[in-house]
């Protein structure tokens, strides 16, 4: 399999990433892109109470959610555009 451009690079970032876990990750996720929790919902499509519930640990990550989180926190600079693109054509 052919490798990316600075493929160690993201490999580290990826381990980083992979080491947060409960409501570190929607935190963290949130901190980067500098978002409330209802931004936040918005964008992965679920409710603020959730986010919360995330964040407070009352409530588990679903692999899938946890996998778009880890995705917004390597690529932050084009998720967010991505996902607003997303959610203003599936309205």
């Amino acid at each position: 399999m052919k490798r990316l451009p600075n493929y160690e690079r993201l490999e580290a970032i990826v381990a980083e990433t992979l080491e947060l876990s409960g409501g570190a990750l929607p935190r963290a996720v949130r901190q980067r892109h500098e978002l409330t929790r209802d931004e936040l919902s918005t964008l992965i499509g679920c409710s603020a109470s959730a986010v919360e519930k995330w964040e407070r640990d009352e409530r588990p990550l679903s692999q899938p959610v946890a996998t778009l989180l880890r995705i917004m926190l390597v690529i932050p600079e084009h998720a967010r555009a991505l996902l607003m693109l997303f959610n203003e054509r599936r309205d």
